[in-house]
């Protein structure tokens, strides 16, 4: 996903990629590791959120 991202345009830059929700809530909370843009995968990494 992160090669296919940065394919689509020079304008694009992935910062960081994983598959645990819980770093990519790290992330997001850190400013030097804010995202502009999320991409992610609804099924978060197999994790059932209230269903």
């Amino acid at each position: 996903m992160c090669a296919m991202i940065s394919a689509v345009s020079k304008d694009f830059h992935v910062m960081w990629g994983t598959g645990s929700p819980a770093v990519a809530i790290e992330h997001c909370h850190n400013p030097h590791t804010r995202p502009d843009a999320l991409v992610l995968d609804m099924a978060l990494g197999g994790k059932n959120h209230g269903r």
